[in-house]
């Protein structure tokens, strides 16, 4: 036909395409992201409080922080390929 407008059978695959990607069901988790930012922020609030504890409890638990980074990387990875595909 040579004109560059897009005919109405793409612009309706997009927008159903679209359609389908809004209500799309997260499969692993919600996001995460606001809940580390606001555990986070608690726990610079409280370690501001009690340093002793603060450095006590990352002592103790830097183990199980290593050991989440090693499980969690893989899993993280794992939901972006399955939610981006």
């Amino acid at each position: 036909n040579g004109n560059d407008a897009p005919d109405a059978s793409s612009e309706e695959h997009h927008d159903q395409h679209q359609i389908v990607n809004e209500k799309r069901m997260r499969i692993l988790w919600p996001p995460v992201g606001p809940a580390v930012a606001s555990i986070a922020s608690w726990g610079k609030e409280e370690s501001v409080k009690n340093p002793i504890l603060s450095i006590a409890l990352a002592m103790t638990l830097w183990p199980a922080v290593f050991i989440g980074a090693f499980i969690g990387g893989p899993i993280l990875a794992t939901d972006w390929c399955l939610q981006s595909g």
